[in-house]
């Protein structure tokens, strides 16, 4: 008769009969397994979505004064002035009292016009095959798609809820067909053409904003607005309506994640968006939130996108020993599964555990990191790592082997996390006991100019995430400068660190 394989799981000792042979025992820490292949037509990294979700509310008309002489596509400011100086005998230009000569002002719609329109352009020479989208909203929402065929709008009750919203948006997802190459002065001359009015229905165009770039996994939507949502779902301009929005945008940021799409905010400075309600679009789906200058709106896009797309529909899926158990965790897990979204070749994602309620007397301890992921080719995959370190009860032989930005980065999520949920103490706690941690290796002979350099980073970076904390609050709202400090503490990686 054959021998019976049997074999002992290094989590939990239980011993299991196997039935493999020989070239099918893993022989290497990383093993990856195909659990679905790639559809027969293959689609390309640079085939992905980009959806830009602008806002054209009445408050883009707001506008910055710039020095110097400035011209800008779109711009209304020459045919006004040659207008107004008809009125005079010579022609020559009118000023109101007091008004600056070398002064151009800048509307909030005509930086995001460029911005969008520059960004444009860099994917036609980077991302030639990629398809780019427009969706706008103001009291309704237009679907531009890519400019090839007429505007589809939304409006009435399609904008009353979630589910109309989307439905009403899946009629029109044909709109995008054509790659940025051959889309590109079509919607750059839909962009330009863009006007201000109305209110503010940003919760209908996500929906629709979602929907369109859902025909490819691992799209992206960037959504740019300069104010709370007034119209239809999702809005926020009362405090009564802060519970069920925030329901609206939590199951709207899991309906993108399960579609593969990312979901990045931006907004503007000297404006209330209420991000604290917001963020979990791009918390959830692997997104980004800034508050930008809309001059310097340009740089902030291309940082967004300037990364291509690696996996989406990421889950990671950490596995511990029986003895050990993870921090900060609701419960006392030796299991835990995280929901990343899309990934580029810079995301990180990580865990962090402790000694359990069982007495360990082992020399070493088994990890093992299982990630789910869709590629780009459509291929469904699972990576599978698994690793052995060794056990020591000495805290100064540990911290040897620190790594002092991956400290940091643990230490800024934790604390920023826990600030954000409004246990401000325990959030200092945690940073004043990493900060002991980490001063510890940073003052000993085994640690490197690398090190201390970090080390200081972190000092200078968590004092700014610190000053956020106990920030006043409006109407029951947090600022979104504190907000937006805060979300991009629960995001930090180590490179922000080096």
């Amino acid at each position: 008769s054959e021998a019976v394989r049997v074999w002992a799981c290094d989590f939990c000792g239980v011993e299991n009969v196997v039935d493999l042979e020989d070239e099918e025992l893993p022989t290497a820490d990383t093993v990856d397994y195909i659990l679905k292949p790639a559809p027969r037509v293959v689609t390309s990294a640079a085939e992905s979505n980009v959806i830009f979700c602008v806002d054209t509310s009445g408050s883009m008309c707001v506008s910055t004064p710039v020095s110097g002489k400035h011209k800008f596509r779109g711009s209304k400011t020459e045919t006004m002035q040659r207008e107004l100086a008809a009125f005079n005998d010579d022609n020559s230009q009118q000023r109101m009292p007091s008004e600056s000569r070398g002064v151009v002002y800048v509307s909030r719609l005509q930086a995001v016009q460029a911005a969008v329109d520059a960004q444009l352009h860099t994917l036609v020479d980077t991302h030639p095959n990629c398809r780019c989208g427009l969706v706008t909203f103001n009291s309704d929402v237009a679907m531009v798609g890519d400019g090839s065929k007429a505007t589809a709008t939304l409006a009435g009750d399609a904008l009353g809820t979630g589910q109309s919203a989307r439905a009403a948006a899946q009629a029109h997802t044909d709109l995008l067909a054509e790659p940025v190459k051959s889309s590109v002065e079509l919607l750059s001359k839909k962009l330009f053409g863009l006007e201000e009015g109305g209110q503010t229905a940003l919760g209908p165009a996500v929906c629709a904003s979602i929907e369109l770039a859902a025909s490819t996994p691992g799209s992206r939507v960037v959504v740019c607005t300069d104010g709370l949502a007034n119209v239809g779902v999702g809005t926020l301009e009362n405090e009564s309506d802060i519970p069920e929005a925030r329901e609206f945008y939590a199951g709207l940021a899991a309906y993108a994640l399960e579609r593969g799409v990312s979901v990045s905010i931006v907004t503007i400075e000297g404006t209330e968006a209420d991000l604290d309600s917001i963020e979990c679009l791009a918390d959830r789906t692997g997104g980004d939130v800034e508050i930008v200058d809309p001059l310097t709106l340009s740089e902030n896009f291309s940082s967004m996108l300037a990364e291509a797309v690696v996996a989406s529909k990421v889950e990671v899926t950490m596995k511990l020993h029986k003895g050990l158990c993870f921090r900060h965790e609701d419960d006392a897990l030796s299991s835990l599964t995280r929901h990343v979204g899309n990934v580029d070749q810079n995301s990180e994602t990580m865990f962090e555990f402790r000694v359990g309620d069982a007495t360990l007397a082992l020399d070493e301890l088994p990890f093992q990191v299982q990630i789910r992921y869709t590629a780009p080719s459509g291929m469904e995959a699972l990576r599978v790592i698994s690793q052995k370190k060794p056990v020591t009860k000495d805290r100064g032989e540990a911290l040897k082997t620190m790594d002092v930005a991956m400290c940091a980065a643990r230490a800024t999520q934790v604390s920023s996390e826990l600030a954000s949920k409004g246990r401000v103490g325990e959030a200092k706690l945690n940073s004043r006991a990493w900060r002991h941690t980490m001063a510890s290796h940073v003052c000993s002979e085994e640690s490197t100019v690398t090190d201390q350099k970090q080390y200081a980073n972190f000092l200078s970076a968590n004092h700014d995430v610190e000053s956020t904390y106990e920030a006043p609050q409006s109407r029951g709202r947090r600022s979104d400068t504190s907000s937006r400090w805060q979300y991009k503490g629960k995001k930090a990686t180590s490179q922000n660190f080096y």
